[in-house]
């Protein structure tokens, strides 16, 4: 979960300062830019979120045991 919330996070800020540095090339579907920016916001909010991966490792540090992501 750590590493899904991590990797999620920096590739939206990578690929968001990419675009920032390349300008409109960056929207043109011939370039990855646009893939890497779409995949990488849509990554944060796909399950298990970016709340739920935060909230599942607070609980294993805690040490709580139980159901730690519930989907539905």
């Amino acid at each position: 979960m750590q590493l899904k919330y991590i990797s999620c996070e920096i590739c939206a800020k990578v690929s968001q300062q990419t675009m920032r540095l390349v300008g409109g090339r960056s929207i043109v579907r011939r370039y990855p830019f646009e893939r890497f920016y779409r995949e990488g916001i849509v990554g944060v909010v796909m399950p298990p979120s970016s709340s739920r991966c935060i909230e599942g490792a607070g609980k294993i540090e805690c040490g709580l045991t139980g159901m730690i992501l519930q989907y539905g």
